[in-house]
C-alpha cells in the first residue's frame, strides 16, 4: 500500500488481489478517454464486487470494480481500475496510465468527488486505485447529489502515458506505434478486418525438427493461454471437449539397425504418415499470428502506395501488384488498395510517356 496526497486530501491507494473475482463478458466500448459508468439500484446491491462494461482507450482494455460496501474498509466506496484478460497478453507487457476516478454529483459538478494517480500495470499489479473513494454516508444522504433515482454514476478520465508490448485493435495484436494508423485503416475500410477475421479461424503453430533418442519429443510451451482455452466467446471448448488436431510431414528418416529392412516396423510406418501434410498443430481459435501478418503487410502496402511515383520504382509496383493478388486469392477484401495501385501506375506511366 502507499499514501497518496492529493491537493484536498490524504487519501489510500492500493492495489487489489482481482483473481477471485470475474468481470462480465460483453462488447468492448472504444472511448477517447472517458468512461461513465451508471450503477443502478445501488442502495440495494448485496454482491460484494461489480464490474463495468469493457472499454477501450488507445487499443488498451479496461474496466472499472466497484466494492459498494468497501474493500478492507468499512462504510466506503471502493473503486478500482482493472486490466482485464491480462493473462493472454505478451508476457512483458506493462503500461502506465494516469487518471483520474470520479464519483459524479448529479446535481453539481463541483460538489463531484475526484481522485487521481499514476500508476504502471503489469501482470503483478493488474489492479489499482482507492479504497475509499467516498463514504457511503455522503452518497446516501437524500440531499448529496450523488444517488439520483437510485442510481449512482462513476466516471474515470485516462491518459496512456507509455505502452509496452503489444496492443489489440479489433483483435489484432499490434505495437503501440501501429495503433493510430492501423485504427484508422479499419475505420475508413472496416470491410478488410471482417474479411481477415472470417478468413482466418484456426491458429496454426509449425516447426521443423529432428528425432532421435535424446530428443524424443517437441512442441510449443506457450501454445496458447487457458484464459482464452476457457473463455466461452472463443470456441476453444464445445461440451467441455478440446479439439487438437496434429498433421505431420516426414521428410527424411534414418536408420540404424541390425534388422533386415523389410522387418523393421519404422520403415513399414513411412508411407502412411508421409501422406499427412503441412507440419502444423492446429486449435479451433482465432488465427492472431496470420492477422497480426496480415495487419502488417497492409500497412507496407498502404505507406508505399502513399508515395509520389517519382520515389516509386516499377520494381516497387511490381512488387505491389504480386502481394495484393495473392492477398485476393487468400478471400481478403482488398479492392481499395487494387484502386490505389492502378492509379498510380496510371500516373507513373503519364510521367514517363
Amino acid at each position: 500500500r502507499l499514501l497518496y496526497l492529493s491537493p484536498k486530501k490524504l487519501c489510500l491507494v492500493t492495489q487489489v488481489p482481482v483473481l477471485s473475482f470475474s468481470p462480465p463478458r460483453s462488447m468492448e466500448k472504444k472511448v477517447d478517454k472517458k468512461f461513465t459508468w451508471v450503477i443502478k439500484d445501488f442502495s440495494s446491491l448485496q454482491s460484494e464486487k461489480i464490474f463495468s462494461d469493457k472499454f477501450v482507450v488507445s487499443g488498451c482494455k479496461w474496466y472499472i470494480s466497484a466494492y459498494p460496501k468497501g474493500y478492507k474498509v468499512d462504510n466506503f466506496l471502493s473503486l478500482y481500475l482493472e486490466v482485464p484478460d491480462y493473462g493472454s497478453l505478451p508476457s512483458d507487457w506493462r503500461r502506465h496510465a494516469r487518471y483520474r476516478l470520479i464519483v459524479v454529483n448529479q446535481r453539481s459538478e463541483k460538489l463531484s468527488r475526484q481522485l487521481e494517480v499514476q500508476h504502471w500495470f503489469d501482470v503483478k499489479s493488474s489492479s489499482w486505485g482507492f479504497p475509499s473513494m467516498l463514504s457511503l454516508d455522503e452518497i446516501n444522504s437524500k440531499d448529496g447529489g450523488f444517488l439520483v433515482n437510485g442510481e449512482l454514476k462513476i466516471a474515470i478520465e485516462i491518459e496512456l502515458l507509455e505502452i509496452i508490448g503489444k496492443v489489440e485493435v479489433n483483435g489484432f495484436h499490434l505495437l503501440s506505434s501501429q495503433v493510430e494508423s492501423v485504427s484508422r485503416m479499419f475505420e475508413k475500410h472496416p470491410e478488410t478486418a471482417s474479411e481477415v477475421h472470417l478468413r482466418n479461424p484456426n491458429i496454426r503453430t509449425e516447426s521443423h525438427r529432428w528425432f532421435d533418442q535424446n530428443n524424443s519429443k517437441w512442441g510449443f510451451p506457450y501454445m496458447i493461454p487457458l484464459a482464452k482455452i476457457h473463455d466461452k466467446n472463443e470456441g476453444f471448448l464445445v461440451n467441455d471437449q478440446l479439439m487438437i488436431v496434429a498433421e505431420v510431414d516426414v521428410l527424411q528418416v534414418v536408420v540404424t539397425s541390425e534388422k533386415p529392412e523389410e522387418t523393421n516396423p519404422l520403415n513399414q510406418q513411412v508411407e502412411s504418415v508421409s501422406s499427412i501434410q503441412d507440419s502444423v498443430v492446429e486449435f479451433r481459435a482465432r488465427n492472431q499470428h496470420l492477422k497480426t501478418a496480415c495487419t502488417n503487410v497492409l500497412l507496407s502496402l498502404t505507406q508505399t502506395l502513399c508515395q509520389t511515383p517519382q520515389e516509386l520504382s516499377v520494381d516497387d509496383l511490381v512488387e505491389a501488384g504480386k502481394t495484393l493478388a495473392y492477398m485476393k486469392d487468400s478471400g481478403l477484401e482488398v479492392e481499395w488498395l487494387v484502386k490505389k495501385l492502378n492509379e498510380v501506375k496510371a500516373k507513373k506511366q503519364e510521367q514517363s510517356g
